[in-house]
């Protein structure tokens, strides 16, 4: 499955000498790939679905760079049941993973079962989006299909209680591929609150820009109902609302139960 990761970029990237003698499309090629790797820095070796998530609008062939990437220390390409991966070497020196990201489904690196990637003609894919995807690949097929799914609709029946729970979890999902879980009924206290102050709407609103935050407090706590419960005031003051509950945000940002 195919979902867009934001990822570090050491400023050691640009000076690095080893890097400068590859091609230039390598260059590019290299850091966009750490976009599609899953936490440990592995992806599958799907040349078309690579190209489709790093490279789309330009006619480049993928794996003559994967190539030139693997003979220059960056990457490694191995084998495991006739399927092709990649794995970024050095990947946790310069990556800080969240820790609520989805764990790797890929198998880790056998060096025995170590390949030199093959040069194939791969058929250009073609997409008409600006979006900036990411993820990994299950195939090595030369399909041109996108593959993209669709990500899961938040339900929309049941009290609106129940409705700011799943709206929650889907943002939730959306952002770190695994489920939220609920797990007191202080929260559905607290929902109740928010929602008395700020209206269905206005709290759903609070919820985006949650999870649409840069304070770096929450970055690095995570993104829990407790946490935006303790922080709503930051939060809509990041937003720059101000008002009453009736259709805009409450004075005091903050609700305690």
């Amino acid at each position: 499955m195919f979902k867009p990761r934001t990822r570090l970029i050491h400023p050691g990237l640009a000076i690095n000498e080893e890097l400068a003698k590859c091609s230039p499309y390598a260059r590019i090629l290299f850091p966009a790939l750490w976009c599609i790797a899953d936490r440990e820095g592995r992806l599958e070796n799907s040349p078309n679905k690579i190209k489709l998530f790093t490279l789309p609008f330009d006619d480049v062939d993928i794996m003559p760079l994967i190539q030139e990437l693997s003979k220059a220390g960056f990457l490694v390409v191995y084998a495991i049941d006739s399927k092709e991966f990649i794995q970024i070497n050095n990947w946790l020196k310069y990556q800080k993973i969240h820790p609520h990201e989805m764990q790797s489904v890929i198998p880790c690196n056998d060096m025995s079962l170590q390949v030199t990637p093959k040069v194939t003609n791969v058929t250009q894919c073609r997409v008409t989006s600006t979006s900036n995807s990411n993820s990994t690949s299950t195939s090595t097929s030369n399909s041109t299909s996108t593959l993209v799914p669709a990500k899961p609709k938040p339900k929309t029946e049941g009290t609106e209680t129940t409705q700011i729970k799943e709206y929650f979890r889907y943002k939730y999902q959306d952002r770190y591929s695994v489920d939220y879980d609920f797990k007191s009924a202080k929260d559905g206290q607290a929902i109740k609150a928010l929602l008395n102050t700020y209206g269905f709407e206005k709290l759903k609103e609070i919820v985006d820009s949650f999870f649409d935050t840069k304070i770096k407090f929450i970055l690095d706590k995570g993104h829990s109902w407790g946490m935006l419960r303790s922080m709503t005031t930051q939060i809509i003051a990041e937003k720059g609302n101000s008002g009453g509950s009736n259709g805009q945000y409450g004075k005091t940002g903050k609700v305690t139960l």
